[in-house]
């Protein structure tokens, strides 16, 4: 798999929408995670998912509806199709081994975390920016959802060391504030043996919460 996929952003939009009450998919994502009630739980942004424990990871599927994406793995709901995977520009999707996305948020007083493993068979990062790869780009919007008031963009580039957690300042990643107020901590391991890449991080109150991959 030689894409980035769009799910996380999706992901990301939904959070930042879980007081939605209508039945409706407000946000392009599976209908029955449009509300998704976050756990209260203090993380330790370190690499480690082990204090995620009891926290639910979820993986909704999402809709392709950029007519560039070819969908895979998709599911219809009504007349709607989501999909786990948007192909895009000549990338492949052969399956749950060559690209899953899991996704958990938790929050305290300090700041509203994001836990994101992604299942890869091989990791990708040779651009010189964080979204155009095999990374995570985190957007919120307003109450309306008319416009993206936090952007937020991470990856491991190529040449990473396998195992190793990555920080905020570290050589070998990019962690960028794009758009909008607010500090950030983020870490960061790809494991090759086990062909996944983890994020964790958080945004503080007062500017904007983020999370852990």
């Amino acid at each position: 798999m030689t894409m980035k996929s769009r799910i996380t952003g999706v992901i990301l939009g939904a959070v930042a929408l879980v007081f939605c009450t209508t039945t409706q998919a407000q946000n392009g994502v599976e209908p029955r995670y449009e509300r998704y009630n976050a756990d209260r739980k203090s993380i330790e942004v370190d690499g480690d998912l082990s204090d995620w424990a009891g926290v639910a990871f979820i993986q909704p599927r999402f809709e392709a509806s950029d007519a560039r994406e070819t969908g895979k793995g998709n599911s219809t709901i009504g007349d709607v199709t989501y999909s786990t995977f948007a192909e895009f520009a000549g990338g492949t999707w052969s399956g749950p081994d060559d690209h899953t996305t899991l996704t958990a948020v938790a929050w305290d007083q300090d700041g509203l975390y994001l836990g994101i493993v992604v299942t890869d068979d091989e990791h990708e990062h040779a651009a010189g920016n964080a979204w155009n790869g095999d990374g995570v780009q985190m957007g919120l919007t307003d109450a309306d959802r008319s416009t993206v008031t936090h952007l937020y963009n991470y990856c491991i580039k190529d040449g990473y060391e396998s195992g190793k957690v990555y920080k905020n300042g570290d050589a070998g990643i990019i962690a960028d504030k794009e758009r909008g107020p607010g500090n950030y901590s983020v870490a960061m391991v790809r494991d090759d043996a086990k062909k996944n890449d983890h994020l964790r991080g958080v945004i503080y109150p007062g500017f904007i919460w983020f999370c852990q991959v």
